[in-house]
């Protein structure tokens, strides 16, 4: 048994490709694979209401609710064969969220699980993942390719490793507390500066 996990909200930017990732892994059962995804996100009537695919999940999809200690969510990614990166294709979304950062990355760099990213590489993060390797991405919208990059990963331990490594190095290089302290300091400093010499 191999098993994928996305953790978030499900709505504008996120919904449609999380509905490609959901048809992928019907085709997955179907083929008698032994591949299920989990779905944690708070208020699931509210998501079920805004968004018909939920309601409708294949066999191997699951939804759940979100846990409210922070090492639960930690527990479930470093248990997770994968973790499901979503973000939509439509150029609406890519115009807004084009230079945006989920939060959730650092956490799911962090946790040592491989990610997939499946999104338009217009998308600034998207476009770091396939030049960092920090997420195995698909970056067209194909449920064929979908498919078969979630079989390699959940095959391929060469590519798992390579993928999860990459993602911890550089977490640890971008996100560490200690370093984002430092930088945020240096920034107010030199803002701090630059108001003296205005005035």
């Amino acid at each position: 048994m191999v098993h994928a996990v996305y953790s978030g909200r499900i709505g504008w930017g996120v919904a449609e490709s999380l509905k490609d990732i959901c048809n992928a892994f019907d085709e997955l059962a179907s083929e008698n694979n032994l591949a299920r995804f989990t779905i944690l996100t708070n208020n699931l009537e509210l998501a079920k209401e805004q968004h018909d695919f939920l309601s409708k999940l294949p066999s191997n999809v699951t939804l759940e609710e979100t846990p409210q200690e922070t090492s639960q969510v930690a527990e479930k990614f470093k248990n997770a064969d994968i973790l499901i990166l979503p973000v939509e294709f439509d150029p609406e979304s890519i115009r807004a969220i084009r230079l945006s950062m989920p939060t959730k990355v650092p956490a799911y760099m962090a946790s040592g699980t491989p990610i997939l990213l499946y999104g338009p590489e217009e998308v600034s993060f998207v476009k770091d993942a396939s030049e960092h390797g920090w997420a195995c991405v698909v970056n067209t919208r194909s449920k064929s390719e979908l498919v078969s990059t979630i079989r390699k990963l959940f095959t391929d331990n060469n590519l798992r490793e390579k993928i999860s490594g990459n993602a911890i190095r550089i977490s640890s290089e971008r996100y560490d507390s200690k370093i984002v302290r430092d930088r945020f300091r240096i920034c107010l400093t030199m803002a701090a500066q630059k108001t003296r010499m205005v005035n």
